[in-house]
């Protein structure tokens, strides 16, 4: 007699319970996509922001909560190009407004810096010079309903969208990008800006390493300059990631105590299929089923319900993953990664679910003796 047929027969006999435990385990492996694709989402945004902008070294203020609240002297970014080693510098102010019921990053940047060419134009021309005319990521143009020609009002100026872009980084792609100067004078911060963004010549030490010469870039500028923070874009996004690591726990946490509820109330459903079924195990046992074999018959019935549940969880998951990148508080600020490697991990989880869950009822199954299976009612 084939067990996975055994297996199917005794959960089609009891179809609203496996029903509602597919259900179970969708809901759960869904919470764990949703939460753990949207903090990994927020990560790998960050990340490809400043892969996108090629930057090796970021100065910014000490001591600051946020680098958005940082300060800089504008007239550094002069004085950086004569230290050996620095091939280009440029300056950027950030902004964070709202428009409505979301919140867009607006950038301050020089009209002829090298951030300039990372921008790929879909539409349009950039801005010129320090006109009042705005460049839109394609995102934000999208959600705030804006095209070539309308006015966008920020501050107090309205600016004129001249431009619509398209970038690696989903956070370029849903900010706008204005001339410095008018940021500047907007937030009333003249000659500053938020950070500035330093690359080093691209010539290896004697031992044919890149990273050390941007290192010993980064230490020149940091004597030179000890009442600022420099740092290689490494270390910079090591230190803004540590927000990001706290939510990346708090996800985690969250995301086992839903797997360990699903765990516990599948190994609920198995005992009862187990006690209601001693007297059926007795019979396949005094017809030759050996004790591993009713072992088996158990793990192969949660595995079916696990992996049921668990693909039918993906396609949930994803859906609100959607749904919540989609959000107006969300979007333009996290990117959907559909990972090969995180979705075959998900399943390897659906799999050690389906065995934890049944080991317990399982061993239960195989310790009962045919005589005292067959009397049971």
């Amino acid at each position: 007699m084939n067990i996975l047929k055994v297996a199917f027969k005794n959960l089609l006999q009891r179809k609203i319970r496996s029903v509602l435990t597919i259900f179970g385990i969708s809901i759960g492996i869904a919470s764990f996509i949703a939460l753990v694709g949207l903090a990994n989402g927020l990560q790998g945004a960050l990340e490809r922001t400043y892969e996108e902008r090629g930057a090796d070294i970021i100065i910014f203020e000490k001591d600051k909560p946020h680098i958005i609240t940082s300060t800089v002297a504008q007239n550094l970014i002069n004085k950086l190009k004569y230290i050996p080693g620095v091939k280009d510098a440029t300056g950027i102010l950030l902004d964070l407004i709202r428009f409505g019921n979301r919140y867009i990053i607006v950038y301050g940047r020089e009209d002829d810096s090298y951030l300039s060419k990372t921008s790929n134009i879909v539409a349009g021309r950039k801005p010129r010079g320090t006109a009042e005319e705005a460049l839109l990521g394609d995102i934000a143009a999208k959600s705030l309903k804006k095209n070539i020609g309308d006015k966008i009002k920020i501050g107090r100026k309205k600016f004129e969208i001249v431009g619509i872009y398209s970038s690696g980084s989903i956070f370029e792609r849903g900010s706008i990008i204005l001339p410095l100067e008018q940021l500047q004078n907007i937030r009333s911060r003249p000659g500053k800006v938020t950070m500035i963004n330093v690359r080093v010549k691209g010539r290896l030490d004697k031992i044919g390493n890149y990273r050390g010469v941007v290192n010993k870039v980064k230490e020149n500028i940091a004597k030179k300059y000890p009442d600022l923070a420099v740092e290689t874009s490494e270390e910079f996004l090591l230190g803004e990631g540590k927000a990001l690591l706290l939510v990346r726990a708090v996800t985690w946490a969250i995301s086992l105590v839903a797997l360990c509820i699903v765990i516990i109330g599948t190994m609920n459903v198995m005992m009862m299929s187990v006690f209601e079924k001693t007297r059926e195990i007795g019979i396949l046992m005094a017809i030759g089923w050996n004790k591993f074999k009713v072992f088996q018959l158990v793990i192969f019935e949660s595995l079916c319900l696990s992996i049921l549940g668990g693909i039918i969880g993906v396609c949930f998951g994803y859906i609100a993953l959607d749904r919540l990148v989609k959000s107006p508080r969300l979007h333009g600020f996290v990117d959907i990664s559909y990972n090969a490697t995180f979705i075959v991990e998900i399943f390897l989880i659906v799999l050690l679910v389906g065995i934890f869950s049944a080991f317990y009822p399982a061993s239960k199954a195989m310790s009962l003796s045919p005589t005292e299976a067959l009397r049971y009612e």
